[in-house]
This record gives C-alpha cells, structure tokens and sequence, in this order.
C-alpha cells in the first residue's frame, strides 16, 4: 500500500497517457463536455475538502484521499502538458500531447481546487507557499489557453504571457519537494518512510523535462547556425 501510495503520481500518469493515446481524439471533440463533467467532480471534492479541513468530516484512510486530495491526479494531468514542450517538434509524441494540450491544463487546474482547498490553510500557517502561488499562476495561464481570450493576444504576446508557466513547473517541484522532505520528517508510518522514493521519482520527472528542452533548444540553435 505505502509503495502504491508512493508512485501513485506515475501510476496515474500512465492512466492518463493511455487515455490521450487511445481518448485525446474524443477529449478534443466533446472538450465541453469533459470540462463540465470534471467541474462537478471538482465541486463535489472541494465540499469534502472544506468538511476536512472544518474537522466536521474525517479524510479517508484509503487511496481515494491522495488521489483526489493530495494532488497526485492533478499532477497527473499537468505532466503530459508540461512535457508537451520538452519533446521534438514534429515528433509523434509532441504533436499528440499538443492536441489536448489545453484539454488537459484545464482538467488539471479543475483536480487542483480540492488539494489546494484542503491545505491552503497549512500551506500558510507553515509558510510554504510554493503551491498556493503555483496554483494562483495556474489561473490566468487556463484562462489565456482557451481560443476566445486567446485571439487577444498576439502570437508573440501569448508564447510570452505562457512563459510563465517555467516559473508554475519551478514552484510546483519547489512546493513537493519540500512537503515530501519536511512533512514527512520524522516518519512515523511505512508510507513517511518512502518519502526518499517519491523525492527520487519527482526529481528525475523534472530532471528530465529539463534535460529534453535544454537538448532541443541546443538542436534548434544549432539548425540556426546552419541555416
């Protein structure tokens, strides 16, 4: 249970990649529908989240509390969008993830709500902001990506307006790695005392985004110079 717990965020990552490879076509075209499904589920999740965090209701002591209120879904979604911009333009993986590239953003900043609300409170009494501010930047980002504000921008306007999600991918790390070193110390369960696990597993998930769009911005400087 506490190693399933511990790699819950890769579990549902792969989840939600066999659902874009095999759904992003149907996520795509029925986007609306998705959105409002996901509201209510949010909606529902936060009503919980507040009954928590009031103490009227107790968090559940299965896998249902951290992957609806712990963030692990909602990250989940976020790292095919982050990834999106990692890989080789033009490759088979880029073009699939760019499809449902907003789709996905928007499902994330929905599953983010129930987390953000259940520890908003501890976050700033422990003055580890890192993901409440991720999550405030997290809003004019969705709200840019859909077409109708979209077309207010420049092309050029908009790629630099999103630019700021470099800083959301930094905080969100910021804001894990700390939880996961700092929370979890001293550990007192089995689960506390993989926390070395998750903290390998989310820094080689950023290690790696970094890595791939350091090597493609190098490949298309040097197109550049041979151009």
């Amino acid at each position: 249970m506490a190693w399933i717990e511990s790699m819950m965020t890769l579990i549902l990552t792969a989840l939600v990649s066999v659902w874009i490879v095999y759904g992003g076509s149907h996520l795509h075209k029925h986007e609306h529908a998705y959105y409002v499904g996901f509201s209510l589920v949010s909606l529902t999740l936060t009503v919980f989240s507040v009954l928590f965090q009031q103490g009227i209701m107790t968090q559940p002591d299965n896998l249902l509390y951290p992957i609806f209120f712990q963030g692990h879904l909602a990250l989940a979604f976020y790292l095919p969008v982050m990834f999106a911009g990692a890989f080789k333009h033009k490759s088979t993986a880029k073009i699939t993830l760019l499809k449902v590239r907003r789709e996905l953003a928007v499902i994330g900043f929905l599953m983010v709500i129930p987390h953000a609300t259940l520890l908003i409170i501890t976050a700033l009494s422990a003055l580890n902001p890192t993901g409440t501010i991720a999550v405030f930047l997290m809003v004019p980002l969705v709200i840019t990506s859909f077409p109708v504000v979209r077309r207010k921008f420049s092309r050029d306007g908009w790629l630099g307006f999103h630019k700021w999600a470099y800083i959301t991918y930094g905080l969100i790390y910021m804001h894990i790695a700390s939880i996961t070193i700092i929370a979890q110390t001293p550990a007192t369960n089995a689960y506390e005392e993989l926390w070395w696990v998750r903290l390998l597993i989310y820094t080689l998930i950023f290690v790696s985004y970094l890595g791939l769009k350091l090597f493609n911005y190098t490949s298309i400087i040097r197109l550049k110079k041979i151009s």
